[in-house]
């Protein structure tokens, strides 16, 4: 959310012009501001924009006590006019010289846990100081921290972060042939693979059907057998399809909240419950549901699906919104209606 300028602020750009030791908190606040384009955290200096300013005031620049950093302070420190409606990215990106947003190729937005090297650990100890403050329930104010350090707490108790896909491309379509691959071959993807460099390795079995079949599947492996992705490449869906199954791969790395499939439910106690709801609030209709169609609604349901599904809707969003869109605030399935690993007893 933009911050109101404060008056009587020096103009920071022309202190820093003039004074050395300033030049290279310009440079942190440059980098700063190039992160938030970008959508990531790895190119911050770690700390919102209320610890920038506790830090300026540190070297002599007398911001005051309040939060800097909003875009029209920024325009103000700048002489420029303040537009009447332009997005934070799109202020940020033309503060810096970075290319306006809307130019920029979005396919999603992978989440990714502590295990990424490009993990931001700063921002997770400020959500996690902010929690434990007592404010862990305050949703407007965890929205402006994901909006501004790109961090997130999902259903499962784990801190996420997101890595932006803005440059990925596909390099797989309809005319390859059927067979193996890794996900290097599979996906040009930088950002993924400089945070889990082990994941250009995973194998991906290409199997070409029709476009509008948009079948795929992450298969975990087992004791004697490595995980991979299959998908159809020729699929009109074919970008989402293959991000969905990577944040399932994540999920494994991370121990997040898993996916599963709708068999897993056959014959289990949710299946029961199901049945007994769908009685209670239609009693002349439940008898037409099958027992294949509430397994499929109660594996729509699983966590881990639902953020695979978050990832394919994330992939629709224009780069600048990715930041302000929070991504509990749009799961397909609320977060108290999420089935979290649930496996079926023998």
């Amino acid at each position: 959310m933009p911050i109101d300028p404060f008056k009587d602020t020096p103009n920071l750009f022309e202190l820093i012009g003039q004074d050395e030791q300033l030049k290279e908190a310009g440079q942190s606040i440059e980098d700063f501001l190039k992160g938030a384009i970008l959508g990531n955290t790895t190119d911050l200096v770690g700390a919102p924009v209320q610890i920038l300013g506790d830090a300026l005031n540190a070297l002599g620049v007398p911001v005051g006590t309040k939060p800097v950093g909003g875009t029209n302070w920024l325009r103000e420190q700048l002489g420029q006019a303040q537009p009447e409606n332009e997005s934070l990215a799109q202020t940020l990106g033309s503060l810096v010289g970075m290319p306006d947003p809307q130019s920029a190729i979005a396919l999603g937005g992978i989440m990714m846990g502590p295990k990424s090297k490009l993990w931001n650990k700063d921002a997770q100890e400020y959500l996690e100081a902010f929690e434990e403050a007592g404010f862990g329930k305050d949703k407007e104010a965890l929205r402006q921290i994901f909006e501004q350090l790109n961090v997130y707490r999902g259903v499962d108790n784990r801190v996420r972060q997101e890595i932006p896909d803005y440059h990925a491309k596909m390099m797989v379509d309809g005319t390859s042939e059927p067979g193996r691959i890794t996900l290097g071959e599979a996906i040009n993807h930088p950002e993924l693979f400089k945070a889990y460099p082990k994941l250009a390795d995973l194998s991906v079995l290409l199997s070409p059907k029709a476009a509008d079949d948009g079948s795929a599947m992450f298969a975990k492996g087992g004791l004697f057998t490595d995980p991979y992705i299959e998908f159809n490449p020729n699929s009109n869906t074919a970008k989402t399809d293959l991000l969905h199954e990577i944040q399932h791969a994540i999920q494994k790395m991370e121990n997040f909240a898993k996916g599963g499939n709708s068999s897993q439910f056959e014959g289990s106690a949710e299946l029961q419950k199901a049945r007994e709801y769908f009685k209670q609030i239609a009693p002349k209709n439940a008898g037409n549901l099958s027992d294949e169609a509430l397994q499929m609604m109660l594996y729509r349901r699983l966590a881990g699906e639902t953020e695979a599904r978050l990832i394919e809707d994330r992939a629709l969003l224009p780069p600048e919104m990715l930041r302000t869109i929070f991504p509990p605030d749009v799961y397909s399935v609320p977060a108290e209606n999420q089935i979290l690993n649930f496996y079926k007893k023998p």
